[in-house]
């Protein structure tokens, strides 16, 4: 899922701290990991942070795109300094995150 499902608005984007943007970034990190896994005979995907924050920001037309970039990949920074999103060391070129454990398991509110 896009976090434009999630946050419509891109002035709520914006305003939203890191460490809220955050939560609703893994969720969206866990949907794209899921839809991966089931067309992929269960691999899982790599993310890559500005593949992920240039894609998501384009979403956003009414706000500028270098200032959604930025603020998205302030969230996914917090995900990788609290360890939901770790390094990838198998890919090559390196740069690439995947899920931790502890990061697939945040799926709702509720985690």
């Amino acid at each position: 899922m896009d976090l434009i499902s999630y946050i419509p608005d891109g002035e709520t984007l914006l305003a939203l701290p890191p460490e809220d943007l955050a939560v609703i970034v893994l969720r969206s990190l866990n949907a794209h990991n899921d839809n991966q896994a089931r067309r992929s005979s269960g691999r899982r995907e790599n993310f890559s942070i500005s593949n992920y924050c240039v894609g998501q920001s384009r979403s956003y037309p009414d706000i500028p795109e270098p200032q959604s970039t930025r603020t998205i990949a302030a969230a996914f920074q917090h995900l990788i300094n609290i360890g939901m999103l770790v390094p990838n060391v198998q890919s090559n070129p390196y740069g690439w995150f995947v899920l931790s454990d502890r990061g697939k398991s945040v799926r709702t509110d509720a985690d």
